[in-house]
């Protein structure tokens, strides 16, 4: 439905910068869990992964530059959309606070009947 909508050359573009970005953030990710977690098993292994991941990043960010700015302005609209749609289906409801606001020191040993200090 989309591609009847928009011209193909601009949706060529934006799936490149999407592609593109998802790869660095996954080379990116890739380098952080290597240090974080080395312990981890991992059914694959990446060769020279201080190198790899390193040169991934750069390579598919630099290529995101040479894309034009239009493409740029569309995925911060796509991603801001995105973003204001699929938040609140991520955040877990907050049940509402007993006895109002338990933050306060004074109100929380109120809630729970031990006034003195």
């Amino acid at each position: 439905m989309i591609a009847g909508l928009f011209p193909l050359d601009v949706l060529g573009e934006l799936i490149s910068i999407g592609i593109l970005l998802a790869f660095a953030a996954v080379c990116a990710g890739v380098l952080v869990l290597r240090y974080t977690s080395p312990g981890t098993v991992r059914p694959f292994r990446v060769p020279a992964a201080w190198f790899t991941c390193i040169a991934g990043v750069v390579v598919c960010l630099g290529m995101t530059v040479f894309l034009p700015r239009d493409t740029w302005i569309r995925l911060v609209i796509w991603t801001g959309i995105g973003s204001r749609r699929l938040l609140p289906l991520r955040l877990p409801p907050q049940p509402p606070a007993p006895h109002g606001c338990l933050n306060h020191p004074d109100m929380a040993r109120q809630a729970q009947g031990r006034t003195g200090y």
